[in-house]
């Protein structure tokens, strides 16, 4: 008896012993480069199931039963391909793995709807995809261009809107987030996009959600996310190089010119491209250029990248120009795992030097491409932010922690340009009187000589408005007879900038050293920003998966139109997905946010079980059904809000009483949206593409 028992447990034990090995490698069939994170699984008649991941390099090794067994490999983007394997009691077999990229209709994977890898035909919202050739084939200086042929995406004045939510806030914050691999590009303090940071040399594909997506990205997300992608290493070493020049032609109205041939010649433009003096020196309009590089490369475990611009544009508008120099690079170690586990570290790293301006406001109907005097928005800034990352993946258990950093620091100055302003004796002159003109009757009123004064003063005692205002016009038409709106806008933009004497005792040596004023001062705005974004990602067989994580933000800036600030941001985000039936994805999740700017520590007020506390929750559902192959219905809806910029907050700018002025009780913006959509795939021959109709609705307080 005993006998029979030990042999019982010798077969029970040895059965199912795993002491087959199948090993190799898996790559791309088209291009020969290994992937990563292939999903190696096999399932037996008796419905036992066992599976694995390859490595950073493709490699792969998977413990089978003996016998017969069908070993599946699953990619993301990749046709499935099922290989039967038939192995011995300790035999070790080696194969080679060709995945072929799927051909089907709406295969392609994006990131920014979920935080996660899903194919474009599964999310719930409304999203467009722009590819790099697209990027390419339209040349463009900066994306802004190529992004506002995308539907339902405008650029306007640089600003982007999607679905015309953005209003127009300029140079004070952006209601659509745009990231670079995940991270905020906005500019800290101002929250605006800065176009010269996005390294176009190196952009893979633009992910562009449209709908408040403000439950996993937060403030600023208020009507959606642009996400630019850029590429990756392969092993293959790739290197690219660009370069374009660009000439402006004439204006069609004559009477619009601003430069005449030999400006150029005379140092008149803010910026000089290069080899502007002698190659292209017979050019006589003005010009852009620029040159793009890029390098990536996998070397071992490690993949390296780093790509430079520089990029010089006299610009066709006065005031129009923009020069910027930006070199940055990737660095990730894929670090050997043992069991499958895939874990890789490293940075990313990036600074610029621009210098920019524009304008929103010309200086006059004759003067379009001129701007008004009080609309200079030139800066010129040094930017420098560098982003460690650690990523972990265990395919056992299905889980993958995620974890982003930010240093960031930008110092930058308002640039006025030695000729953007004009003198005070050049205003008075256009404006037909001079500086001792106005000397004299400042002089006559201190002496008390107020004669010249009578046509204001007399109608401002008897109460007669209309009166009040003729006689200001006559007294001024008398002062500046020649004098235009545009002039009284270069006089007023003069002052702002020079302040008023406080009292007219001052207003003599004021004119005194109006006419040979000093040189300002160069004051440097600066802004130093720590970031942190820790994310878990679980994944279970029934097609469950939950994203969650949290974030946190502490910004430091100081500023002489803004003032010294510091502020604090956390947050707390969930997302649930469930895929049922392969046809059916539900979407749901929330995000509770925190702000707080100085001693203003309640930027938000939310009443929880009658209880104030100083969060802001928000939610978002949605929902995507696939009624044939190509054929698809989703409905979504989604809250989203923006927190104001420290701009908006603190700036200040007056000249007596008449300016901007701070203001930190300005609360944070907040909308809705929701949508239905249709997206069908085509496919005639070798055209292949699809169309997308949505009806949306969208309100934003």
């Amino acid at each position: 008896m005993k006998k029979y028992t030990i042999l019982f447990l010798l077969a029970f034990l040895t059965g199912p012993a795993f002491g087959q090995i199948m090993k190799g490698f898996v790559y791309d069939k088209e291009t020969n480069e290994p992937l990563a994170g292939v999903n190696i699984t096999y399932k037996r008649i008796t419905g036992e199931t066992n599976g694995t991941i390859s490595e950073a390099d493709g490699s792969y090794q998977i413990n089978l039963p003996e016998g017969g067994v069908d070993l599946l490999f699953s990619y993301i983007g990749y046709e499935n391909e099922q290989v039967p394997v038939v192995i011995n009691r300790n035999e070790t077999k080696t194969r080679n793995i060709f995945m072929q990229v799927k051909a089907n209709l709406l295969g392609d994977v994006v990131v920014s709807a979920g935080r996660f890898e899903q194919k474009l035909s599964n999310v719930t919202v409304s999203m467009d995809l722009l590819k790099a050739e697209d990027i390419t084939k339209q040349a463009p200086t900066d994306l802004s261009a190529t992004l506002n042929t995308m539907p339902g995406v405008d650029i306007n004045d640089k600003q982007p809107s999607i679905r015309g939510g953005n209003g127009w806030t300029y140079g004070v914050g952006s209601r659509s987030l745009v990231l670079i691999d995940g991270m905020s590009a906005l500019t800290s303090g101002t929250g605006i996009i800065n176009w010269n940071i996005v390294p176009l040399e190196n952009i893979e594909q633009v992910e562009v959600m449209k709908g408040a997506s403000s439950v996993l990205y937060g403030s600023s997300a208020l009507n959606g996310v642009i996400n630019i992608r850029t590429k990756r290493p392969s092993l293959t070493p790739v290197t690219t190089l660009r370069a374009y020049l660009g000439i402006y032609g004439d204006p069609d109205n004559e009477e619009y010119r601003w430069s005449d041939k030999s400006f150029w010649k005379e140092d008149k433009y803010e910026v000089e491209p290069f080899l502007r003096k002698n190659v292209f020196s017979g050019i006589r309009n003005p010009i852009y250029e620029g040159i793009d590089f890029s390098h990536a490369r996998r070397i071992g475990n490690f993949d390296v990248s780093a790509g430079l611009n520089m990029f010089t544009d006299e610009g066709y508008k006065k005031q129009g120009y923009n020069k910027r120099f930006r070199a940055g690079g990737n660095l990730t170690y894929h670090q050997p795992m043992k069991d499958g586990n895939l874990l890789n570290y490293g940075f990313n790293v990036n600074f610029m030097s621009d210098k920019y301006a524009d304008f929103f406001l010309w200086r006059s109907p004759k003067d379009v491409y001129e701007p008004s005097p009080i609309a200079n928005m030139g800066r010129e800034a040094n930017t420098f932010y560098i982003d460690p990352f650690f990523n972990f993946t265990n395919p056992n258990n299905n889980t993958s922690h995620k974890v982003k950093a930010r240093f960031y620091y930008r110092g930058d100055n308002i640039a006025d340009g030695s000729n953007s302003g004009k003198s005070i004796t050049d205003i008075l002159g256009n404006m037909g009187t001079d500086v001792n003109a106005i000397t004299g009757i400042v002089q006559n009123v201190q002496n008390g000589d107020y004669s010249m004064l009578y046509p204001i003063i007399q109608p401002a005692l008897q109460g007669d408005l209309n009166g009040l205002v003729n006689g200001t016009t006559n007294l001024l038409g008398s002062i500046f007879p020649t004098a235009t709106t545009a002039d009284y806008c270069d006089l007023l933009s003069w002052v702002m900038k020079r302040g008023i004497p406080s009292s007219t005792s001052d207003l003599i040596p004021w004119l005194s050293n109006a006419i040979n004023p000093k040189a300002d001062p160069v004051t440097i705005d600066k802004n130093y920003t720590y970031y942190l974004d820790y994310q878990f990602n679980k994944k279970w067989d029934n097609g469950t998966q939950i994203t969650a994580g949290a974030t946190y933000e502490h910004m430091r800036s100081t500023s002489v139109t803004t003032g010294n600030h510091d502020s604090d941001n956390a947050a707390l985000f969930f997302q649930y997905d469930q895929r049922f039936f392969d046809r059916l994805s539900v979407s749901a999740g929330m995000r509770a946010e925190y702000y707080r700017v100085d001693d203003f520590l309640r930027e938000a007020d939310t009443k929880i079980f009658g209880a104030k506390v100083p969060v802001k929750p928000i939610f978002r559902a949605g929902l995507n059904y696939q009624l044939a192959d190509y054929s698809f219905i989703r409905a979504s809806f989604g809250q989203g809000y923006r927190y104001p910029s420290l701009t908006e907050k603190y700036a200040r700018k007056d000249i007596g009483g008449v300016g901007v002025f701070p203001n930190n009780e300005v609360k944070a913006e907040k909308g809705v949206n929701a949508e239905l959509g249709f997206k069908q795939g085509y496919k005639f021959g070798n055209l292949m593409g699809f169309f997308d109709v949505a009806g949306f609705y969208t309100q934003y307080t």
